[in-house]
């Protein structure tokens, strides 16, 4: 798999379960923020600790919706700025 690289976003895929974001792909992805939709309490106890970990170790901030509620993410073309719904902000 190629390098996927100058990436400034990345929707992490099936709401943080262990399952998803192998080592590998996360690996190729140089994103300075990710964005997990997932629940709160959910019964699959998403997202797993180990893919924010994972995220959060490579230098992907991560942003939860389960903290932050929905995230809006509005761009100029140079620069990212996110406005969570709720006023307990995420990153985890």
């Amino acid at each position: 798999m190629a390098a996927i690289k100058d990436m400034d976003l990345v929707k992490i895929g099936h709401h943080g379960s262990v399952t998803s974001s192998s080592p590998v792909f996360a690996g190729k992805v140089s994103a300075k923020i990710g964005i997990i939709s997932v629940g709160r309490g959910n019964k699959f106890g998403h997202p797993s600790s180990k893919v924010v970990e994972r995220w959060r170790t490579l230098g992907t901030q991560p942003w939860r919706t389960d903290l932050s509620g929905a995230v809006t993410v509005i761009s100029n073309g140079e620069n990212l700025h996110l406005f969570p719904m709720l006023k307990e902000k995420s990153p985890s």
